[in-house]
């Protein structure tokens, strides 16, 4: 085995290899194999061979396992270090080759491994296994799914954040989605479209070119502006693996003569950027922009539990006095039939910083402060209770639990003790007073798991999902913890938001019913 010297001597001409490579590859022809690539591993292979060249059959797939696989998290890293590597005099790199292509992502691998092992000494193997998380499970779950596109809807289409869309970018998140969902639906049969020609359907559905071109600009960039943006953004000291990625707010590059060209490389990345990555659009609206995201999760949160397990009672939160002033209850309280609080829930609906998600020390991101106050305010709630402070009366066995918008938690158990040590302090802190007997274990969850959960969940096997979630596996992934509980379980629901989304985002029954008018 190499030494940590030796691997570093290696990874220079490693790094050079892959940079030679990208710097005699033609973009265009490039970021079609990339295309290719993706869709070839996706269950798309006839719209995929006709940009390849022999390929082994076995590589022709609909997910990600294989002898030849390759990941759509090696395809993002290689759409950006294309962007941000100056071009060579000749372009010989063959974009069909199979061969050439399994060598540029072996070379790729070799880099990543190599910078790896030269770090290696000083990291944390369990905070590295929540790195290499944060960049594949959000591929593994997939960009695309009804809840994804209500609850970001709902959360960032309305109120505030809506006015704020309106009032800087002149169109509305109805337009917007719209107009990336038909991208999107282009895209996956091709890798370039012209949208003067090929978006006709959007006439259709009362979008016209300047709402268009506004939609556009939001999510595409020319490929010259990309290349400057794309160097600025990976410009800091990490691995090539975990370096920011251009295409999660721009995920079309506009190309060719005077840019009518869009080419996308991998347009689920679309479906990304009108969901979760809304929130570019609105977050510089500031405090009160953050405030609705917040309310507005809160509010979603509540719903969704009212829906999925309608015979039990969540109430939101509400303020009671004490003698340091008025404070609030948790977000969410979930009540027995005598009205007593079994669960009491914290939202917490920040975005996680490039530090979180991909950082060395990811618990220095100020998010985890807000997460460890939001533990202690739980704590804080059950002191209160215990003391008749507060007007709720508390389960023998009651639990609490944070639930975040963001995957704070996926591969990240070592981040947990620090988030509870910093409860503690803020608890020690604190003018209420908060005993050891009231910081009970919390659990820690994200929306996109607890949709997962309730769709099968009852009150007593979410219950038993927390309390497992409190204990040794804090952290782990929460849907995989309410599949080991031994409580009943219902039969797979239906997502309970699936008439509100035709209200939100009128588009998508009548892209329903124009596809219904063209198949008779």
């Amino acid at each position: 085995m190499a030494t940590p010297e030796e691997r570093s001597e290696h990874l220079p001409i490693l790094q050079a290899r892959l940079r030679a490579t990208l710097s005699a590859s033609e973009e265009i022809a490039f970021l079609r194999m990339l295309w290719a690539l993706n869709a070839l591993q996706t269950g798309r292979a006839d719209s995929a061979s006709r940009f390849l060249g022999a390929y082994p059959p076995e590589a022709a797939t609909e997910g990600i396992l294989g002898p030849h696989a390759i990941y759509p998290w090696e395809l993002e890293t290689l759409a950006n270090e294309l962007l941000t590597t100056a071009k060579g005099c000749y372009q010989m790199f063959n974009s069909r080759n199979w061969n050439s292509i399994g060598s540029l992502i072996n070379s790729l691998r070799a880099v990543e491994n190599a910078e790896y092992g030269v770090r290696r000494s000083n990291l944390n193997f369990l905070i590295e296994m929540g790195r290499i998380g944060a960049r594949q499970f959000p591929w593994q779950r997939g960009y695309f799914g009804i809840p994804q596109l209500y609850r970001n809807a709902f959360i960032y289409g309305q109120g505030e954040c809506a006015a704020y869309l309106h009032q800087t970018a002149r169109i509305t998140l109805v337009d917007l989605t719209l107009v990336g969902f038909s991208l999107f639906a282009v895209f996956l049969s091709e890798p370039a479209i012209r949208p003067a020609s090929d978006m006709a359907l959007l006439d259709e559905l009362g979008i016209n070119v300047e709402t268009r071109d506004r939609a556009l600009s939001r999510i595409s960039r020319p490929i010259t502006d990309l290349r400057r943006e794309t160097s600025i953004l990976r410009d800091i000291d990490t691995i090539t693996a975990y370096k920011p990625s251009i295409l999660r707010q721009f995920p079309c590059m506009r190309v060719g003569h005077r840019y009518r060209h869009l080419i996308a490389p991998l347009p689920e990345l679309i479906m990304d950027r009108v969901t979760n990555g809304l929130f570019y659009d609105v977050i510089g609206g500031g405090g009160p922009v953050r405030q609705e995201i917040g309310r507005r999760f809160e509010t979603y949160s509540l719903a969704l539990l009212r829906k999925m397990l309608s015979g039990t009672r969540f109430l939101p939160e509400s303020k009671y006095r004490t003698r340091h002033g008025t404070v609030a209850t948790p977000d969410i309280l979930m009540h027995d039939g005598d009205g007593n609080i079994h669960l009491a829930i914290e939202c917490k609906a920040s975005r996680m910083s490039v530090t979180a998600r991909f950082g060395e020390a990811p618990e220095e991101d100020r998010g985890y402060e807000e997460i460890a106050k939001g533990v202690m305010q739980l704590w804080r709630f059950f002191t209160h209770c215990r003391q008749q402070v507060a007007p709720q009366r508390l389960a023998e066995d009651v639990q609490g639990m944070i639930l975040t918008m963001d995957e704070w938690f996926a591969g990240r158990s070592t981040v947990i003790p620090l988030i509870i040590a910093r409860a503690n302090e803020l608890a020690d802190a604190n003018a209420h007073d908060i005993p050891m007997v009231d910081r009970r274990s919390v659990a820690f969850c994200t929306i996109s798991e607890m949709e997962e959960v309730l769709s099968t969940a009852t009150p007593a096997s979410l219950e038993d999902a927390v309390r497992i979630g409190s204990g040794d596996k804090a952290g782990w992934i929460f849907s995989a913890l309410h599949g080991e509980t031994l409580a009943e379980k219902t039969a797979p629901k239906k997502y309970p938001f699936l008439e509100a989304l035709d209200e939100l985002l009128p588009w998508y029954a009548r892209i329903s019913e124009l596809e219904d008018r063209r198949s008779t």
